[in-house]
């Protein structure tokens, strides 16, 4: 983390919202755990078509793009949200994929004109959730772009919530608007678990289709787009019409404890795995949402993960 950004936090500290979100006006949350990376050079698009499950033919100054960087077998080893800048592109992922990401590409950037960097110092990461959240469009449509210099502002589906890329002095601009009203991360991840959106991070990396995410009713797998890093995998999955593992969501409640860890075990009545913890956030002491990729026949079952007993949401 930029190290002015971690004084500046530490100094103010944070004033932590209800999981719903807090204030109508809106909050700020300072999305610690993701980074961002520079692909720039002369063929980064082109380059990066190859390596995308959407197309980034789509992509320009006002529509970001959301999808997955894939194994050779098809597996998802990062979630990403693209950007294009003057100078190529912006990927921004979890902060325990950029040395997977970056050593996987690494061979094949050798033979572009391209060059990866982390530069997670120069943009930092905030979320802003709420209807009348300071600075935001609230009329933006899902991936839509705004942009200056200094920042950047991209609406995320569900409604009312928007990712900002911000330099050092902006991100010390919103965070001080939002005074009184920001917050940790709960509302944020609460907020990605009931628009569905499954975030990877190392504990779940290179382990699932991007069907098996819902990355396919997300629209961020395009099947008409030239051929990409495990693209023959994941159209053969679509092709056959079924996948046997999907995402899901389960609740618990009147259970103290901490929410399950990324990447643990779910279980059903005999003990048996059914699927594993993609996401999964405490709304309370003793109650919490969660996201799982399970087997389609236990989508609608309770559930454990360790001494955990869930209930479908």
């Amino acid at each position: 983390m930029h190290p002015t950004w971690q004084l500046f936090l530490n100094a103010r500290g944070t004033d932590t919202p209800s999981p719903t979100g807090g204030s109508p006006q809106g909050y700020c949350a300072a999305l610690v755990d993701l980074a961002v990376l520079s692909l720039h050079g002369a063929d980064a698009a082109s380059f990066m078509q190859g390596y995308f499950t959407a197309d980034l033919d789509d992509l320009n100054d006002t529509r970001t793009l959301f999808g997955a960087y894939c194994d050779i077998k098809g597996r998802v080893v990062a979630d990403l949200i693209i950007l294009a800048n003057r100078n190529g592109l912006l990927l921004v992922t979890h902060r325990s994929l950029v040395e997977p990401i970056r050593e996987s590409l690494q061979k094949y950037l050798m033979f572009s004109k391209s060059e990866l960097s982390d530069i997670s110092e120069d943009w930092l990461t905030l979320g802003l959730l709420g209807r009348n959240a300071e600075g935001a469009n609230p009329a933006a449509p899902p991936w839509a772009l705004e942009h200056t210099d200094d920042y950047w502002q991209v609406a995320l589906p569900g409604g009312n919530r928007w990712l900002c890329l911000a330099r050092i002095d902006e991100a010390e601009r919103i965070w001080s608007t939002f005074e009184g009203r920001t917050g940790a991360l709960v509302p944020w991840q609460l907020a990605d678990i009931d628009a569905g959106i499954a975030h990877l991070d190392a504990a779940t990396s290179a382990s699932f289709l991007p069907q098996m995410l819902g990355y396919d009713e997300l629209d961020a797998i395009s099947f008409t787009k030239g051929c990409y890093l495990g693209q023959e995998v994941v159209t053969r999955a679509q092709s056959r019409g079924r996948v046997k593992r999907r995402l899901s969501r389960w609740s618990w409640a009147d259970q103290p404890g901490d929410a399950p860890a990324t990447g643990a075990d779910l279980t059903n009545a005999d003990a048996r795995r059914i699927g594993t913890v993609i996401q999964a956030v405490a709304t309370s002491s003793s109650a919490g949402e969660l996201l799982a990729v399970a087997a389609e026949a236990a989508r609608d079952q309770s559930a454990r993960v360790g001494s955990l007993a869930l209930d479908p949401a």
